[in-house]
């Protein structure tokens, strides 16, 4: 868990999505340009990414529910192989009718769309979620699978999404303090000061139920799991045996 430091994120909720730049629609109408009549669902995933193929039936009932209201869902394929995208499409036929897009890579290596838009939100794994509201903005980050009724019905109802905003930056706060406390635990282990090692590591312990929920820790860093820090707390006790 060592070696983690904090960085800025320059894509935030609230902020003017990124403009659509893909190579090619395989899928479904092309959406050229956000527009006031729709909110979007602009989901970034893979063919080889299990997580997010398990994601698809549930995106694909969010957009067979909402698509007379105004929602439009666009599956938006990154880091993949091309030639592997269409085949997974067809056979997924009816439990995958959304919009289909791939990453324009004619001018960025890895792809328009991964590094303007996931890139720029800090968000390092995938399957990762934004929803943009009726004025072209970010509403909305997370996991696929938090996009319920209730969280498209808010922002329906909400252009600002203030809610979102203040959760996001909550979130945000708690994940800078978790690895500003990584820091100290880091520091205080390199020169053996193991009361100052444990002190943080007990503080880092009581904040991973909090990091478990916290959908901003999740899309970063990935989950975190309950034992996370059990390699330090047995080279604390040892250190302090010596």
């Amino acid at each position: 868990m060592l070696g983690i430091y904090p960085t800025e994120a320059k894509l935030t909720i609230g902020d003017p999505a990124p403009k659509l730049q893909v190579a090619k629609w395989v899928q479904g109408d092309p959406v050229q340009e956000f527009d006031t009549n729709h909110i979007y669902i602009v989901e970034f995933w893979a063919t080889w990414c299990g997580p997010c193929r398990a994601a698809i039936p549930h995106l694909n009932d969010v957009s067979q529910k909402f698509k007379d209201k105004g929602i439009i869902v666009i599956g938006q394929d990154i880091w993949d192989q091309d030639e592997k995208v269409v085949p997974l499409v067809k056979t997924m036929g009816d439990q995958m009718a959304y919009r289909v897009a791939l990453d324009d890579k004619s001018q960025e290596t890895n792809g328009f769309m991964a590094v303007n838009w996931l890139k720029a939100a800090e968000q390092k794994s995938i399957p990762a979620t934004f929803i943009i509201d009726q004025r072209g903005r970010v509403a909305w980050m997370g996991s696929p699978y938090a996009v319920t009724s209730e969280l498209l019905c808010e922002v329906l109802h909400s252009y600002d999404s203030p809610e979102a905003h203040a959760k996001y930056e909550i979130q945000k706060q708690e994940v800078e303090k978790w690895l500003k406390l990584n820091q100290r635990l880091e520091e205080a282990m390199e020169q053996k000061k193991w009361d100052n090692a444990e002190s943080a590591l007990d503080e880092l312990e009581q904040m991973l139920p909090q990091l478990r929920d916290n959908d901003y820790h999740n899309h970063v860093f990935g989950s975190i799991e309950k034992d996370a820090y059990v390699p330090e707390r047995l080279q604390i006790i040892a250190g302090k045996k010596k």
